[in-house]
């Protein structure tokens, strides 16, 4: 696939094309708090308490991906957010919802450790808590483009946002597109992106008659117009602000 300037300053970075990493890798930050919490499997679908043992509690997503969420009924689920791989999850800065938590969107491992203890962590290795800080000012930003997606977009705006932030933080360059290997499955994304399941099908079909993606499977997308799609959606800008690797 063959990309303007403009696109690619916003399209998925290419393997090898990467700059100079300027902040604290995901391996550094494993490292550090995997002396301090407990390092772990988890299984998809685990839920994961916001709250271990009724204390502040700091997860690492080592690897898979874990989204947060909220049961409002129990017909009534809120998907309020995606983690990747090296992000940082912590309960001072989450909402007090009804029946919050970190569920495993993908088998994967985590590493849990208590507020507290991460405070002194980060006491003792300053550009830890720069990156503390930073991503939770990136996660304050996707939460406030996420408002905005589900508040007042339209269904195809909603679907086309989702597909950038899969393509920002998961896809991958092919000859024929971005291949993006979707992070969650359909029920969990028309939750994520307060829509009816029917409807998202609807927009899918859609999208995949107008030639803009083609499905492989249930879990794989490609996009064959990365450009055409940032155009679908209002907020590229902050999307692509907010979803960096």
């Amino acid at each position: 696939m063959q990309l303007g300037a403009s696109e690619m300053r916003s399209a998925p970075a290419e393997h090898g094309d990467a700059e100079p990493e300027t902040r604290a890798t995901s391996a550094d930050i494993g490292e550090i708090l995997a002396a301090y919490g407990c390092r772990f499997r988890v299984r998809r679908g685990q839920r994961l308490p916001a709250r271990h043992d009724d204390v502040e509690t700091i997860y690492l997503v080592r690897s898979g991906l874990v989204v947060l969420q909220s049961h409002l009924t129990e017909q009534r689920r809120l998907i309020l957010g995606i983690c990747y791989p090296g992000e940082i999850i912590s309960s001072r800065f989450m909402a007090a919802l009804p029946d919050f938590t970190v569920r495993a969107a993908r088998a994967g491992e985590v590493t849990r450790l208590r507020q507290d203890v991460f405070d002194t962590a980060a006491a003792r290795h300053g550009w830890l808590a720069l990156e503390f800080m930073r991503q939770m000012r990136v996660r304050a930003n996707r939460v406030e483009a996420h408002n905005v997606i589900v508040s007042r977009l339209t269904s195809e705006e909603r679907v086309a946002s989702f597909l950038l932030e899969a393509g920002l933080m998961l896809g991958k360059h092919l000859a024929r597109g971005i291949d993006i290997e979707l992070p969650l499955p359909r029920n969990d994304m028309a939750d994520y992106l307060a829509l009816n399941p029917d409807t998202l099908s609807r927009v899918l079909s859609r999208l995949r008659s107008e030639g803009l993606i083609t499905r492989l499977g249930r879990g794989r997308a490609i996009v064959h117009d990365w450009a055409a799609l940032e155009q679908r959606s209002p907020i590229c800008a902050a999307l692509q602000s907010a979803y960096q690797r």
